[in-house]
């Protein structure tokens, strides 16, 4: 039986808000507006487009909902807003894995650059390596030594197949010659429920459980360290871009 090592890459990456190419209306808005972020609840991308959302009902006179539409490397959100009406009212929070999509398969639908009008930029991040404490690893050199004695043993969560936690996932198992088991899942909040023991039923991101201790992180993706909250600027974490 496998030993589930607990590890998880926390997606938190550069985020756009985007809309199916809109024709021009006057009055916008003059209805509810569909917030649509194509990922489970809990996560980053989720925490962002309610904050987008509760910025818009302070300017706007209309409603606006979020729906979670995760599933398919967030390609399933992306598919829902592509083919609404094209009038402003069902917008998308997008996260980078959307534009990789079409490298990564031939036939993607939807194209982001055919299919969305983009409005804004909204956030950047970066992103973590993460483990339990109990697993037995300090640092990042640890974990290399833990994941080449364990190797398909190993399990590391992510986001969803295809979204940019998995691609991480993949060049860090290049570059180091480790060989792990991808487990993908719906968004970063299942992914770190996972990672906890499923003994929480919210995860969300990752950095209020690295406060609580639950969680160690042993690697970040940005060089930019300054950026980052105080937990993560620790000699033990390895700047890896």
């Amino acid at each position: 039986m496998k030993t589930l090592a607990r590890i998880v890459v926390a997606l938190a990456l550069p985020f756009a808000l985007v809309a199916a190419h809109a024709q021009e209306a006057r009055d916008f808005p003059s209805r509810t507006v569909r917030l649509v972020v194509p990922a489970a609840p809990g996560g980053p991308i989720d925490a962002i487009g309610r904050i987008l959302a509760d910025g818009f009902k302070a300017v706007w006179p209309v409603p606006v909902v979020v729906e979670n539409r995760a599933g398919a490397g967030t390609s399933t959100g992306a598919a829902f807003v592509a083919a609404a009406p094209p009038d402003g009212y069902t917008l998308l929070v997008m996260p980078d894995s959307i534009t990789v999509n079409p490298s990564l398969y031939p036939n993607v639908n939807p194209d982001p650059l055919k299919s969305f009008e983009p409005i804004s930029l909204i956030a950047t991040a970066t992103q973590l390596l993460v483990v339990r404490p109990g697993l037995g690893v300090a640092d990042f050199h640890q974990f290399l030594d833990f994941a080449r004695r364990r190797g398909t043993d190993v399990n590391m969560a992510s986001a969803g197949t295809a979204t940019l936690s998995h691609l991480t996932e993949v060049l860090l198992e290049q570059r180091s010659g480790i060989a792990t088991t991808h487990i993908p899942f719906k968004g970063a909040a299942p992914a770190l429920t996972a990672l906890l023991g499923a003994h929480v039923g919210d995860a969300g991101a990752a950095v209020p459980h690295l406060k609580s201790g639950k969680l160690l992180a042993i690697a970040v993706t940005s060089a930019a360290t300054y950026r980052l909250p105080p937990i993560l600027n620790s000699e033990r974490i390895l700047t890896i871009v």
